[in-house]
């Protein structure tokens, strides 16, 4: 049961508690007012509880062309959409098929104060040998707070076929892709959106 359906029931179970003592001893003995005070009870019992809204904060991977030729290069965007609350900082791990892209570039987008990005201990947002992307960003002192691009990742088409560019991410895991929103300290990441490139022998 959440914290605040089990507040409001404990309330209303104390306040029948002190009518009744009340009654018991005759300290209430006009009848209009015992109705006023059931009516007062029945209505609060009748109180529907209104769950808290759920932050619902995104990410996404996005490019201006899913269809690409053999050796052209693409650009893709990683772009973070928060919801009720602001981003404060977030874990991005996106895992592509090192058989068909290769990463050859990236440039992070964020300049609000104090903004700072991390990566591994190569340095590297990127690593091809294992087709993966890894960053993170901290940001604390002003936060996201509107559909923001984060990054961008730059790829080469090595082969033909559909490359898949994919999240690691579960829901509340915490060694994945994740995000913080401010003043919190778990992850609150609700969805991702996923991009496929298609590489053609000519582009479409």
């Amino acid at each position: 049961m959440k914290k605040n359906t089990l507040f409001l029931l404990i309330c209303i179970l104390s306040i029948i508690i002190i009518l009744e003592a009340i009654w018991s001893v005759n300290f209430i003995s006009d009848a209009n007012a015992k109705n006023q005070i059931n009516s007062l009870v029945e209505n609060l019992l009748k109180t529907e509880i209104q769950p808290l809204p759920q932050d619902k904060p995104s990410l996404s991977l996005e490019t201006e062309e899913n269809n690409i030729s053999l050796w052209q290069n693409t650009t893709v965007t990683v772009w973070a959409v928060p919801d009720n609350e602001p981003i404060q900082a977030l874990d991005v791990i996106v895992n592509f098929d090192n058989n068909i892209l290769q990463a050859t570039g990236f440039t992070p987008l964020v300049e609000l104060p104090g903004a700072e990005y991390w990566f591994n201990q190569t340095g590297s947002a990127f690593n091809n040998e294992e087709g993966k992307i890894s960053f993170g960003l901290i940001l604390p002192t002003e936060t996201i707070s509107e559909p923001t691009a984060i990054a961008e990742i730059y790829f080469t088409a090595l082969n033909i076929g559909t490359a898949k560019l994919i999240f690691d991410f579960e829901p509340q895991k915490t060694i994945d892709t994740n995000v913080i929103l401010k003043n919190k300290t778990f992850d609150s990441l609700f969805e991702v959106n996923n991009l496929d490139i298609i590489i053609q022998n000519s582009a479409q």
